[in-house]
């Protein structure tokens, strides 16, 4: 009889998703293979759109897509609700006490971020209420001030000043431009320009230097209501009644994976992979996304797509040719691309050439991709609104 094949994923985001559909769409068919996902929430989280849903909380809905066709071939793979606390050589160990082993494992944990644009929920309608929560906070304030000048606190800057034009919004970036990165000086100016344009206060190069009374715990809550004097490193006073941590300093999720040996993680708290994204020590072990050191300064939800299908592809090369195998190296794309929205009406995207409004209403601005993450978890005829 032959032996069955195990292959654990640990993490049911963007990353982790797409890995468990390229598996399943290789060797999904295959009786001695299974796929099992892990994850610690009901639905995947569609984070990207969390700005829209903080302005229109009918849509919050949208942002929790069901796992229901991941695995649209296999008979055997399994989705397993829980929460990965370590990780050894054959063996993950999770909250509670129960084991999976496995021949291989994929870590695609990600990061946290200040909730609520990463909510810190494992259900759905817990969540759902975490983003309405903070929605009617929005509703209720005057004087909203972002702190934290990259895409998330763009995009929610743009959001609010397009669906509440009445509302005092400023943003403060400790950096002296917007959207801090390898992006052209070009598309950083057309960012600010678009916020201005849309009435949004910009402040640069001065920090906020009260924010931890604010947020002892951003992860849990990563906004301030209530009447608030911000101070900032040229001693200028803020007043607001709603303030937004959105700094873009993320958690990698890597601590389940320091049990394999402290030479797995790296400074940053990021897994360690080489080019096949395999850790260095661990060949029948793999990690992508945010939480991969392969990803370093290029977090983004596409990256993680890209680099799906490269493990997804190696684990079935170790699978037909454990001894030598043909093994593919995920290589970054050259060339820089971005596309923030500044609200529903529009945004600025960098794709070789800088575009704007028009450009990113057609591809992004309308739901944020939302219907189209349903279309990739092949749940679009779930998609009712």
């Amino acid at each position: 009889m032959t032996e069955t094949k195990k292959i654990v994923i640990v993490g049911g985001g963007y990353g982790g998703v797409a890995t468990a559909m390229e598996l399943d769409k290789l060797i999904g068919s295959r009786a001695d293979v299974e796929i099992i996902l892990i994850t610690k929430t009901e639905t995947t989280f569609h984070n990207i759109a969390t700005p829209r849903a903080l302005v229109e909380p009918a849509f919050a809905e949208r942002l929790f897509v069901p796992y229901t066709n991941v695995f649209a071939k296999s008979k055997t793979s399994k989705i397993v609700n829980g929460t990965v606390k370590t990780i050894e050589t054959n063996l993950v160990k999770l909250e509670g006490g129960s084991t999976i082993s496995f021949d291989h494992l994929v870590i695609a944990t990600g990061s946290a971020y200040p909730a609520p644009f990463k909510v810190p929920t494992t259900t759905k309608s817990a969540g759902i209420e975490a983003v309405k929560t903070v929605a009617t906070a929005i509703k209720s304030a005057s004087n909203i001030v972002i702190v934290g000048g990259g895409p998330v606190g763009v995009e929610l800057a743009g959001e609010i000043a397009v669906d509440h034009p009445i509302k005092k919004v400023t943003v403060v970036q400790a950096a002296p431009t917007l959207m801090v990165g390898p992006y052209s000086d070009k598309f950083k100016s057309r960012v600010l320009s678009g916020l201005k344009s849309r009435n949004v206060n910009v402040i640069l190069n001065e920090r906020i230097t009260n924010l931890d009374t604010l947020f002892p715990d951003p992860t849990q809550k990563g906004y301030h209501e209530g009447q608030t004097t911000l101070t900032t490193s040229t001693n200028r006073t803020i007043e607001a009644d709603l303030v937004f941590l959105a700094t873009g300093t993320a958690t990698f999720n890597s601590a389940p994976a320091s049990s394999l040996g402290a030479e797995v993680i790296d400074a940053k708290s990021q897994i360690k992979t080489l080019p096949t994204l395999q850790l260095p020590s661990h060949p029948h072990i793999f990690a992508l996304g945010d939480v991969s050191s392969t990803t370093e300064g290029k977090k983004l939800s596409f990256i993680a797509g890209m680099q799906a299908p490269v493990v997804a592809q190696n684990i079935v090369s170790l699978l037909s040719s454990p001894q030598k195998p043909k093994l593919k190296e995920f290589s970054p794309p050259g060339m820089t691309v971005g596309l923030v929205t500044l609200g529903r009406t529009g945004g600025v995207a960098q794709m070789g050439v800088v575009l704007g409004d028009w450009f990113a209403r057609m591809l992004k601005s309308g739901d944020l991709l939302t219907k189209r993450r349903w279309g990739d978890l092949k749940v679009a005829d779930q998609y009712k609104w």
